[in-house]
């Protein structure tokens, strides 16, 4: 298999093909329109509604990272809150799926807290996929997901990622905490399982944010799963605790995500961006404006051109993206 390595941004990829243009095979005009109107968004060119949104169904996880916002020992500082254990109520999920499938929509990520902590998620995957939403996304850290392999294939989701960040016990304990080998055997089992039912989907990912403590397992790590999954991504660390302002005579922060993308915690906050430090930044919530108001606001509108501006209130905020 011939192995590609692809720079998408905050990461380096390998891939064993071009998964968008496997997507557009298998998923047709749809998704070809949807992954022009990412690549085009910006600037000069934003669209009407967003192109995706992040979603939080649950504030809390069944991990502690250390270089995760939620663990509030690494991060003391943070001036948001995380983990207040919040679920998305049912009010808010029938309100974002009526808005997203009026416009449109064509691509959702399910991430922020972990997702498979909330009840009947995969049934609202399935209810976004009838709603027209052509790139359905979950990120997980896999401790869960040996117990919902039959809803996950049911569901219609198009991508399947899997945070890992290690190659063994001893430094998974220290990045993540307990559960290294119950992840890597569900995630195996998964991978057999997806075999066994010779289905093309979902796309599976696994990525590894790179640190001191696992640098030395990264080449390991890609040689492990490089073929047995369909991307390996090795992503470079946020620094939460960064708030100090740096000043430069060259452009320091060339975020595009406002111009494509918002998020909706579980709390209904609409923020203009996919990273926690957008928490900083709410637009209003779901409850009192409607997505596409979020979208046109004078508050997103202020973010993108200081954005593009290089003014110090958004960039003490986004350096820490």
């Amino acid at each position: 298999m011939k192995i590609e390595k692809l720079n998408s941004g905050a990461t380096r990829r390998t891939t064993g093909r071009d998964i968008n243009e496997f997507l557009a095979d298998l998923l047709g005009d749809r998704f070809r329109r949807y992954r022009d109107a990412w690549n085009k968004a910006g600037p000069n060119a934003i669209p009407a509604f967003p192109v995706h949104i992040d979603l939080e169904f649950v504030d809390r996880c069944n991990q502690s990272c250390v270089f995760c916002a939620r663990n509030k020992i690494m991060h003391p500082d943070i001036p948001y809150s995380v983990n207040t254990g919040g679920k998305m109520d049912e009010d808010i999920i029938d309100k974002v799926i009526e808005q997203t499938t009026m416009h449109g929509l064509y691509s959702i990520n399910i991430a922020w807290g972990e997702p498979l902590l909330y009840k009947n998620i995969f049934e609202i995957i399935k209810r976004f996929s009838t709603s027209g939403v052509v790139d359905l996304r979950l990120v997980t850290n896999g401790l869960l997901l040996g117990k919902f392999i039959d809803e996950v294939f049911e569901s219609r989701l198009v991508n399947l990622y899997v945070s890992i960040d290690a190659f063994s016990d001893e430094t998974y304990s220290i990045l993540r905490g307990k559960g290294y080998q119950e992840v890597v055997e569900n995630l195996l089992t998964f991978i057999e399982e997806k075999r066994y039912r010779k289905s093309f989907l979902p796309i599976i990912r696994v990525s590894f944010v790179e640190t001191d403590e696992n640098r030395h397992e990264m080449e390991m790590f890609k040689v492990f799963w490089t073929d047995k999954v369909d991307i390996v991504d090795i992503q470079i660390l946020t620094e939460f605790n960064k708030r100090e302002y740096e000043d430069s005579k060259n452009k320091k922060w060339s975020c595009i995500e406002p111009f494509r993308r918002l998020s909706i915690i579980a709390n209904g906050d609409i923020l203009p961006c996919c990273a926690f430090p957008g928490k900083e930044l709410i637009i209003g919530n779901i409850s009192d404006m409607t997505i596409k108001e979020a979208w046109n606001s004078e508050k997103m509108k202020f973010i993108r051109e200081n954005l593009l501006d290089d003014k110090e209130p958004i960039c003490l905020i986004c350096q820490g993206c």
